[in-house]
């Protein structure tokens, strides 16, 4: 439901809603690089840019004749001309492009002579403009005037030189080049630009350049980009540069030297940067030189290497870093900000790009004096933590110290705040404390104490963050974002009293509050609504977002998000897409963060072939994804056990050449637990997290957390004691305790229960209310299951007063709950345990007594607990009771399968907006088909079955064992065996071939996008992660066994981290789910005993009574017609499925053989 809160969300009411100086010689340091990295261009590739022109291309540019100039108008003394298409000009590393090319003017117009350069400083004459514009008549060049007017009449010319002039006047997003290159072709062969002002064609340049610039970041090839250059050249040669004003002058040379840069000819723009970088220039025409700086940039970058293009950066450092680090560009000139804010956003994008950044310092350690690898280190800190790469920028910081350099205060405070956005709390501690003992005592500056409010308000920690705040006061340093960060730190622990008090103190209704908090704005509304939405108060954030509608503030996407997240918790779809379509109908797009939201609930769901639809639609939508959204998708794939999809993304992140996408701990934390639920050897995940280092991976408390995990999973309680004991001594290290949390306290305290060591295990609870850490419902469900799982009567109760100690406790204390997400989250965690002990002994009574009082407290209904009611019902043989129950399990099922709320609108096949969640409802349908057939209720099976698959669920391997099974119990012999040749078997040989392979650089992160295989086969369903702890110690143990032997293991790259998942999930039938289950088999191989026994397998019938034989009382002639019977179906079954009746006397033969060896062993135990 969304009321309340969708009472405001989804009302009509929210939907009306710098410094110049002289470093060392520019033009000498580019010569350097040119002479380093080769010559820009060489013969060869100038007369493949002659040659490119054909087709379409050709006829865009109309030929010309300019043969018999002597005297190149654009690049200078060139020699008596020849019939070479192009020429190479060595002394100024420029391109002559024949004139089957290039237009230009006929000479009769053109002096073919280049004017000496004048003085370009303080020039005062404003730009382009002039009072009286020169015009002069252009031809094409070698034809007569006589020739041209003939060529073409006048009313063409008149329409081309209009078609010229709209694109001049076009807006720029709407410019399109090759379409202006064939316009202004045509009407320069046309005679028809012969009375175009000259500051129209400079105008008509620049939008080129800029647009050819822009292609840059395209497909472009560089030949491609040359040739936009020699052509910006070319229209800049029709000009008479002797006409124009000194800043017309001055706009010619910068755009001929941005055309220059395009050409990979760097002479000209570095002569132009070396003249103007010491003289004072004027705001207007430093706007002109900002370009520049960034074409000569991007130039290096593209033709040569990034490397090249931060060099060029160190050598301009002091004219251009104002324009490149500082974000606050509001202290510029107007005229200053776009063009500083694109060479910012250019430098800042190439060099968040640079594959291994700390690498750049590493390699120019001996060749970069200090003050450039200072340069160069600060610079890349401030582009990577300004783009969210805080693992890379951190790189860099320890380059930098292992090099004796120390960046500045405010650089590594910069990297503390990214650190922060990343959650990289330990970190983000650890340097922070490091700058702060590095500065002396009393008050400091602005910067270091908001960081410090920053950086704690985000942890919850209020006590710090207050401190900090206080700080900031006393220094009357307070600004309203730091009053919204103290409200922060309130909100990020659901403190919603705390919150509301800081709101009325700053804003009362009065209107005399701080003045220093300034207006009430969204922020403010924000951090009280997300306290809110922390406790899943609905009614709380409904009240606050009224408020907030009150005083005119619409939401934005931050509130949506909150908004958002909070159903997430609940797991309501259908709110959560009612949410996003609000945000499409308010022009709200919904961003990353939102998909990621919706991606978590889905994988939480163990649905990944949703996730997955749900990841390709936010591509459809122009979502760029960052990490964390891939890695939710990886995430989905762990929860549901799809091991082949886990592996998939992480091979595709590995091979993504993205920086955003860096693998990072939490990559490879989500790996890591993918090899805990797969129940992996200890030895493997030890060997893996040991190999963390080998790639410059620090482990976090979540690294800790499984490998400890992994070790309470095989029974290395010693080993897992010392892994905490290691997490206790970096905590000193760290700053900060807040790494030795429940969840870590959980596992060990979790592993000396099942380990049967009571006092250790209330030792490490004890640890944890002494460091005030507050146990969940998880811990408190570990303790219930460690007292439930003895079953002695002592224990049972026991488990039971405790149980019902945390349900009556006073509601303010009672943590657990607000950690769980919900209170029925928190119950369902609690209740669970001993209702599975009371469902395993077959005691329905007490169970149903437990979900009530489950119901009672607060909690909801969940298909895990109506399923351990329905597996106490089939235990205790009732199976009305199972009939009654099943609905309830099959509605809920339904609802929390249906996503195509989440789909609605959006073009996506019928296969994804109609598949569910496959693995929801595996598990109860087994029992259920179990409890039926042992019923003789067939026909019900039957309509069951039918009734899920037309409504788009899918089965598992158990659900095809158990339905064999319950076709022999129906007395339909035949239909048994075909499922095994015709779905188990076949399916098992197709995952074994398809575990098998592994593309190891996929192209994207999709699994479900692989062709279906050609067997047609029906739908199916993976097994989900195995949850429990003893499952997955049995399959360490299995695993264990079958590893100790197979190098292969060990055959895969040192750096190949999931090489051991994709082994694991192959070699054992453990992981193989697609597998003849054995008590199949051996029901399957009774069946043929039986029939070759002559003995008909007659169906269970409802109330039939077990004593009934009916073959005593048949007469001679009704026994040969039953054996003749079962000859029939034995003989059919061999003739029909001889795979399934192979893999029936495999199995036989097995059993044999373990049977006598287990009588030999015995005989031999015996005889000792």
């Amino acid at each position: 439901m969304l009321e309340p809160v969708g009472a405001i969300i989804f009302s009509s009411l929210l939907a009306c809603r710098t410094t110049s100086g002289r470093c060392a010689s520019s033009t000498s340091s580019v010569k350097v690089i040119v002479r380093s990295m080769g010559t820009a261009v060489t013969p060869e590739v100038c007369s493949s840019l002659s040659r490119r022109a054909k087709g379409k291309e050709r006829a865009d540019v109309p030929p010309d004749d300019v043969r018999s100039c002597k005297r190149d108008p654009l690049y200078g003394q060139a020699g008596r001309s020849t019939s070479d298409e192009t020429r190479w000009a060595a002394d100024k590393k420029c391109l002559f492009v024949s004139a089957e090319s290039i237009p230009c003017r006929s000479q009769s117009y053109n002096s073919c002579s280049r004017p000496p350069k004048r003085s370009l400083m303080r020039l005062r004459q404003p730009f382009i403009v002039a009072t009286h514009p020169t015009l002069q008549r252009r031809t094409a060049a070698g034809l007569s005037t006589s020739q041209v007017a003939s060529s073409s009449s006048s009313p063409r010319r008149s329409d081309l030189r209009q078609q010229f002039l709209e694109l001049c006047r076009m807006p720029q997003g709407k410019f399109n080049p090759t379409r202006a290159w064939s316009v202004y072709s045509e009407a320069l062969t046309a005679g028809a630009l012969d009375q175009i002002e000259d500051s129209i064609l400079l105008k008509f340049a620049t939008r080129l350049v800029e647009r050819a610039e822009s292609l840059y970041s395209s497909s472009v090839s560089l030949e491609e980009l040359r040739s936009w250059g020699t052509r910006i050249h070319a229209i800049l040669g029709e000009l008479h540069r002797e006409d124009l004003n000194e800043d017309q002058a001055f706009a010619h040379k910068c755009i001929m030297s941005r055309a220059s840069a395009l050409m990979d000819s760097l002479e000209e723009p570095m002569a132009l940067i070396d003249e103007t970088k010491d003289g004072y220039l004027e705001d207007r025409h430093r706007a002109l030189m900002i370009p520049v700086y960034e074409a000569v940039f991007l130039s290096l970058v593209h033709h040569r290497s990034p490397y090249g293009g931060l060099v060029f950066l160190l050598n301009e450092w002091k004219t251009i870093s104002s324009y490149t680090v500082s974000r606050k560009r509001m202290t510029l000139p107007g005229v200053l900000v776009a063009p500083a804010g694109s060479l910012r956003k250019t430098v800042h994008k190439v060099l968040r790009d640079i594959e291994m950044p700390a690498l750049v310092l590493a390699d120019h350690r001996r060749v970069w004096d200090k003050e450039q690898k200072m340069r160069a280190g600060e610079l890349l800190i401030q582009v990577l933590s300004e783009a969210d790469l805080p693992e890379d920028a951190l790189d860099v910081l320890e380059e930098m110290q292992a090099q004796s350099l120390t960046p500045s205060l405010m650089i590594r405070l910069t990297l503390v705040r990214a650190l922060v956005r990343a959650d990289s709390f330990e970190l983000a501690n650890s340097i922070f404390w490091r700058v702060t003992e590095s500065l002396p005592a009393g008050p400091t500056f602005k910067y270091h104490l908001s960081t410090g409010l920053y950086l704690f308000a985000h942890q919850g920690d209020t006590g710090r963050a207050e401190e900090f705040y206080e700080l900031l006061q006393k220094q009357g340093w307070v600004s309203p974002p730091d009053v919204a960060t103290l409200m922060h730190a309130s909100a990020a622990i659901g403190d919603t009293k705390g919150v509301i008090a800081l709101f009325h103190k700053f804003f009362p209704e009065d209107g005399e509050g701080d003045s220093r908090a300034g207006a009430v704005s969204i922020l403010h509304y924000t951090s009280v609504i997300y306290a809110h939405a922390q406790q899943s108060d609905f009614d709380g954030m409904n009240h606050w977002l009224e408020k907030m509608a009150k005083a005119g503030i619409m939401p934005d996407a931050y509130v949506y998000g909150i908004v958002l997240q909070s159903f997430a918790r609940r797991h309501d779809v259908e709110s959560m897409a009612a949410v996003m379509d609000q945000m499409r109908s308010t022009g709200i797009r919904p961003n990353y963060v939102a998909y990621t939201t919706v991606l978590s609930v889905l994988a939480r769901r163990r649905d990944p072939v949703a996730a997955e639809a749900m990841y390709k639609q936010a591509l459809q939508d122009g979502i760029v994804p960052d990490r964390k959204m891939l890695l939710t998708l990886m995430n989905a794939h762990v929860e549901a056990g799809s091991w082949r999809g886990v592996i998939r993304v992480f091979d595709y992140m590995k091979a993504s050449r993205l920086r955003h996408l860096r693998l990072t701990p939490a990559v490879y934390n989500t790996l890591l637990k993918a090899y805990v639920l797969i129940g992996a050897p200890f030895r493997v995940v030890s060997e893996l997290f040991d190999k963390l280092r080998d790639v410059k991976i620090r482990p976090d408390a979540y690294t800790f957390a499984l490998l400890m995990q992994s070790a309470c999973d095989a029974g290395e309680m010693d080993v897992a004691a010392d892994i905490f004991q290691q997490m206790e001594t970096l905590s000193e290290h760290w700053q900060s305790s807040l790494h030795i949390n429940a969840y870590v306290m959980t596992i060990l305290m979790a592993g000396y229960l099942r380990a049967g060591d009571r006092q250790r295990a209330k030792a490490v609870y004890d640890g944890m209310r002494e460091r005030g850490i507050q146990p969940t419902s998880v811990t408190f469900a570990s303790i219930i299951k460690a007292y439930g799982n003895e079953k002695t009567e002592e224990s049972l109760q026991m488990a039971e007063d405790f149980l019902a100690s945390l349900v009556d406790s006073d509601p303010s204390d009672r943590v657990w709950e607000r950690t769980a997400g919900s209170r029925a989250a928190a119950l369902d965690n609690i209740y669970a345990p001993l209702m599975t002990v009371y469902a395993r002994d077959a005691d329905p009574e007490n169970v149903e007594r437990l979900y009530q009082g489950m119901l009672d407290a607060g909690g909801e209904p969940t298909i895990g607990l109506l399923t351990m009611l329905l597996d106490a019902y089939r235990r205790k043989g009732d199976v009305q009771a199972a009939l009654k129950i099943w609905p309830q399990i099959f509605q809920i099922g339904l609802d929390m399968s249906q996503v195509g709320p989440l789909f609605q609108g959006q073009e996506l096949s019928q296969e994804h907006t109609e598949r569910r969640n496959s693995t929801l409802l595996c598990i109860p349908l087994s029992i259920y088909i179990d409890a039926l057939s042992a019923a003789g209720l067939h026909i019900e099976i039957a309509l069951t079955w039918k009734k899920l698959q037309m409504l788009g669920f899918s089965f598992d391997s158990h659900n095809w064992n158990h339905l064999a099974v319950a076709l022999v119990r129906a007395g339909e012999l035949e239909r048994a065996f075909e499922i095994l040749e015709r779905v188990i078997l076949p399916y098992q040989m197709q995952s074994e071939r398809i575990l098998r392979t592994r593309e190891r650089d996929p192209d994207s992160p999709f699994l479900f996008d692989q062709p279906p295989p050609e067997d047609n086969l029906p739908e199916t369903a993976a097994a989900p992660a195995n949850r429990r702890a003893a499952r997955r110690a049995e399959a360490i143990e299995t695993a264990s066994s079958w590893m100790g032997s197979l190098a292969e293991v060990d055959e895969g790259r040192d750096d190949d981290f999931a090489h051991q998942l994709h082994v694991l999930h192959q070699i054992s039938p453990s992981w193989n789910q697609w597998r003849p289950h054995a008590v199949t088999l051996d029901v399957l191989a009774w069946t043929l005993e039986k029939l070759e026994r002559g003995q008909v397998i007659e169906p269970i019938r409802p109330d039939q009574d077990s004593s009934d034989h009916p073959e005593q009382d048949e007469d001679e002639d009704a026994r040969l017609a039953r054996v003749r019977l079962c000859g029939e179906i034995y003989d059919g079954i061999l003739s029909n499925y001889p795979q399934a009746v192979l893999a029936v006397q495999e199995h036989k033969r097995r059993r044999g053989l373990e049977e006598l060896r287990s009588t030999r062993t015995m005989r031999y135990t015996s005889v000792g």
